[in-house]
């Protein structure tokens, strides 16, 4: 009683409202209803959300509305679930004996919903939308009895059942009847015959079933369903007995309230659908399916309807419910009586009624003018459609509305010019000639006797170019000149230019016009490779003063080519063709095995052209003989050019060869190399090759290295001098030292030392070498020792005698010994305890000096060094410039700059100096 109150309260509403306007009833309007849940709302039609128990629409603009979703499960048994939920409920559904089932949900047109189901999978909808969720289950497994039955048989007879598109069969056999258990997955087919003859078939769904097969008796044939008995079906022409058959139905769906609509449904069988094409609001669908098998029908208008197997039947569908659009147009057009009237908009799948804007205008006088500036014709706005709208106005109609374009251009040149073209101004470019009469001659500072240059028109614009070359020189020689040899038409020109002369241009070869020039130097270029080639013909009478004899072009061109002098009255011949077939031109000479171009003739002139080359690909194979290193390779050389990087490596011990693709031309001779010695030679001809290399000694540093064996060859054998990096602790003994006495040396990893104290006559030096090397020690008593680099501590002595000065510490630190490899040594002289000691004055310092002790240059101490100046100063970083390597906190001066210690120690790692 509610709900009907407050529908006829809100209609009067509406009426009153329509019929005098809004403004006459301020004020009036009808209370919600009161509500418990959103589907009372939705059921009056008051809203579509229950908010404090009054109904209520969403500010979304989108009803909430209610939808059936229909949960279909394949291979699938009984209670099977599928659930979703939204935040306006929980929503499931559980098939019971069935393969679908159908739940009912709530939400907004459009909104999507996740489904989930018992047997796994997960699936989509739409709200609005209806439609299907499909899950694929895991088939159940099913058994059941199936008795064959031998109608008409008194023998013992036999049937055998076999499951399609498996391997599955079974069977059975006895008088009359027997019986057999199956056993499959759910909804498979066995197809059965017997030995006497007939077939069926059953559907695996845990019920027993039993075949008939007619023994002894023709199996009658049909042409349908109806030629044979009841509960058999018609195949390939003949009756097949069976239970549960696939039985054929007719549907017919009606569409009230519209046509032209679809429906549809799916069944075990396969899909089926009809259409009404006859707009009568109906259609009929033939179906298949198991007997009394229930099938769900859907429609294009929505709704659901259902139907059983072999009953026939309608499926009927409203289609008056409510249309959602998808455009602007599928809204209907409200009629009102006041203007401005409200509209209805397409708005996510509904239609929304919403106020009009008030109209911006009702015509052109209630549009304001448009700004525009001085002097320019302002645009008018005009009223359309309620919106002042603004056109625009041409710039011009004509090219005399357009002004002149500013112009600054260079003399001779046009002006451009404004035309008008599409109502705007557009400046374009004037040519600044039509003919070579319309350019003004270039300026000309040539020298006197020559030609200046003219200006042509090319595409509109003036251009200068040079003037035609001509002549300016004559070439006089005796008659008895030799004529075996060509002369080159530039070398002329350099040889005439270095005697002072000012010889004029070349005419080539192709711009002989007539034969009464004092000189003519025919010159012709072959395009294709650019060589210079030619003849110099002079003239009969020429003038000496400009002589210059044969005499002296053979001696200034005998290192660049040589030359041939004909007569002005002789050019007539060499104007005649060069050839007139292939047979004139002389062929070249190439070495065998190369490539070599074919000299043809075209055009009256012989022409180098290069041959076509088909490369050949061959395997060429590499035998390392008497190899001990890790691996081997061989390569071609550098020098001899190939398409591709060729060469191959044997990457571990267990063979001595390796194979290559070589891909090259006919005949190319290949130089090979080996990584440990020696060389090799092969020539491309299709045939595979084998190369053995003496790998037993080295031929060079590189062998050593490629193959792994060390660093130097020595003597055919690779050595390795330099081995891993040690350090030992050396003590250097003073002998008759007062103190502050020094020893020092330098091996492959730095310079290492030590200073005793002030009344010390002995120090500790930490070195840093490589294994075995021999390391020579200095002091500042003089003398030499040695010790070998073994990692274990040593000892040195020197005798501190000083019968001359010390060593200055600019003295080099060498490795090798001034003196013979024997240390030398001093005799000892005991002291006379009557007479007084004799002491040897020590010589001024010239290091630097640290609590009295006298340090030589290069000494560090702390990150500082001892300089030439006598003073310590900090040691300098890498990258800047140094004359000493103690100058450096790494210990290294390489061109003038301390270098990076990390960079040093990566050149040893890749050297593999250390570890």
């Amino acid at each position: 009683m509610q709900e009907r109150a407050w529908q006829i309260g809100l209609a009067v509403v509406a009426l009153v409202t329509m019929l005098l306007g809004p403004s006459d009833f301020t004020g009036l309007s009808v209370a919600p209803p009161f509500c418990e849940s959103d589907a009372e709302c939705m059921k009056m039609g008051a809203g579509d959300i229950c908010r404090e128990k009054m109904c209520a629409f969403s500010k979304s603009g989108l009803k909430i509305i209610q939808d059936q979703v229909v949960c279909r499960f394949h291979n699938s048994g009984d209670k099977e679930k599928c659930h979703s939920s939204n935040k306006h409920g929980d929503y499931s559904c559980v098939n019971k004996g069935k393969k679908f089932c159908e739940a009912n949900v709530r939400g907004r047109y459009g909104d999507a919903l996740t489904w989930k189901s018992s047997c796994g999978g997960t699936a989509y909808s739409t709200v609005g939308k209806g439609g299907e969720v499909v899950f694929n289950c895991k088939p159940a497994v099913k058994s059941e009895v199936v008795r064959c039955v031998f109608k008409g048989s008194k023998d013992y007879d036999k049937c055998r059942g076999i499951v399609k598109g498996t391997k599955s069969s079974f069977g059975c056999g006895g008088k009359r009847e027997c019986e057999t258990k199956t056993k499959g997955k759910k909804g498979e087919v066995v197809r059965w015959e017997s030995s006497c003859g007939g077939k069926g078939k059953t559907v695996i769904d845990g019920r027993d079933e039993k075949v008939v097969f007619r023994c002894k008796e023709s199996v009658p044939g049909c042409k349908s369903d109806k030629d044979c008995d009841k509960g058999d079906v018609c195949e390939n022409g003949k009756c097949v007995g069976t239970v549960d058959p696939v039985v054929s139905d007719v549907v017919h769906c009606i569409f009230n309230n519209n046509a032209g609509e679809k429906c549809y449904t799916q069944s075990s069988a396969g899909d089926y659908s009809c259409v009404d094409q006859t707009n009568n609001a109906m259609c009929k669908a033939k179906v298949k399916g198991f007997l009394d098998e229930k099938l769900t029908w859907k429609s294009s208008c929505g709704g659901y309807a259902y139907t059983v197997v072999g009953k026939g039947g309608e499926a009927e569908f409203d289609c008056s419910g409510e249309k959602y659009c998808t455009s602007d147009r599928d809204c209907p057009i409200l009629v009102c009586i006041k203007e401005p009237c409200p509209v209805s908009k397409c708005k996510k799948g509904s239609c929304v009624v919403e106020k009009p804007l008030e109209p911006q205008c009702k015509n052109d006088g209630d549009c304001p003018a448009a700004p525009c500036m001085i002097g320019h014709e302002c645009p008018m706005p005009k009223c359309k459609k309620g919106k002042c709208v603004v056109e625009k106005q041409p710039q011009c109609k004509n090219d005399g509305d357009c002004p002149p374009p500013p112009c600054m251009t260079v003399i001779g040149a046009k002006c451009p010019v404004s035309e008008c073209k599409n109502g705007k101004c557009v400046v374009e470019e004037q040519p600044q000639c039509k003919n070579d009469g319309d350019c003004p001659p270039p300026p000309c500072m040539a020298v006197v006797g020559a030609k200046c240059p003219v200006s042509e028109c090319r595409q509109g614009s003036c251009v200068a170019k040079p003037p035609k070359p001509e002549l300016l020189l004559t070439i006089t020689v005796e008659d008895n000149s030799p004529a075996n040899t060509v002369v080159f038409a530039q070398d002329i020109f350099e040889h005439l230019t270095r005697k002072g002369l000012s010889p004029g241009p070349i005419k080539l070869y192709s711009e002989l016009t007539n034969l009464d020039q004092a000189l003519i130097v025919p010159l012709d270029r072959t395009p294709s490779s650019g060589k210079r080639s030619g003849y110099i013909s002079i003239g009969d009478s020429a003038s000496s003063e400009y002589a210059v004899f044969a005499a002296d072009l053979a001696i200034a061109l005998k290192n660049k080519g040589h030359f041939k002098v004909v007569h002005a009255s002789e050019i007539k011949d060499l104007l005649k063709p060069e050839c007139r077939d292939n047979s004139d031109c002389l062929q070249p000479k190439c070495k065998p095995g190369v490539p070599c171009p074919s000299s043809v003739c075209k055009s009256g002139k012989c022409v180098l052209e290069e041959p076509i080359v088909i490369d050949i690909s061959e395997t060429a194979t590499c035998v390392f003989k008497d190899s001990k290193g890790p691996r081997e390779k061989c390569y071609v050389d550098a020098q001899t050019p190939v398409q591709a990087k060729t060469g191959c490596n044997i990457l571990t011990g267990t063979s001595d060869r390796c194979s290559v693709k070589v891909l090259g031309a006919k005949g190319k001779t290949l130089h090979w190399k080996a990584s440990c010695s020696g060389r090799g030679k092969t020539v491309i001809d299709g045939q595979d090759e084998t190369m053995t290399f003496d790998c037993s000694k080295c031929e060079s540093h590189e062998d050593c290295r490629n193959a792994g064996k060390g660093f130097v060859c020595q003597h055919g054998e690779c050595v390795n001098p330099l081995k891993t990096p040690v350090r030992e602790t050396v003590k250097c003994n003073f002998e008759n030292s007062s103190g502050g006495d020094r020893c020092y040396t330098r091996t492959t990893q730095g310079e290492f030392g030590c200073i005793a104290g002030n009344s010390s006559a002995s120090c500790k030096a930490s070195v840093g070498g490589l294994e075995n090397e021999e390391v020579t020690w200095k002091s500042s008593c003089g003398q030499y020792q040695y010790t070998i680099m073994d990692g274990e501590s040593e000892n040195v002595s020197f005798q501190c005698y000083f019968e001359g000065p010390l060593p200055g510490p600019d003295d080099p630190i060498s490795t090798e010994p001034e003196e013979p490899a024997d240390p030398i040594i001093y005799p000892h002289k005991d002291p006379d305890p009557a007479s007084e000691p004799i002491v040897s004055p020590r010589p001024r310092c010239d290091g630097c000096v640290v609590n009295g002790r006298c340090l030589p240059v290069g000494v560090r101490d702390g990150g500082n060094f001892c300089t030439t100046e006598g003073e310590f100063r900090p040691q300098k970083p890498a990258n800047v410039r140094c004359d000493n390597s103690f100058e450096c906190d790494s210990n290294l001066c390489t061109s003038g700059s301390c270098m990076d210690s990390g960079v040093f120690k990566k050149l040893l790692r890749w050297l593999g100096l250390v570890g």
